[in-house]
């Protein structure tokens, strides 16, 4: 059987080195970026790339969740 104990370190708060390091990767474009043009455009940009992401996640967490959904449904029909 799964442990569900296993999901437990999805839900933590802090920032994962994955996600610090990939940060850390981006930072020198924005630098690029931010001298290129100037701070409110790469302000503008964050934000509608934030949004976009956000939508993204969501809309995935609900495939996710109705395909859990349909498995457990699918499991309980036979």
């Amino acid at each position: 059987m799964f442990d569900l104990t296993s999901l437990q370190d999805l839900l933590s708060d802090e920032i994962s080195p994955a996600y610090r390091a990939q940060l850390d990767l981006l930072d020198p474009f924005y630098t690029k970026i931010e001298k290129a043009f100037n701070w409110q455009f790469v302000d503008d940009l964050w934000t509608a790339q934030s949004r976009l992401s956000t939508i993204e996640v969501e809309e995935t967490f609900v495939r996710g969740l109705r395909l859990g959904a349909q498995l457990t449904l699918a499991l309980l029909m036979k």
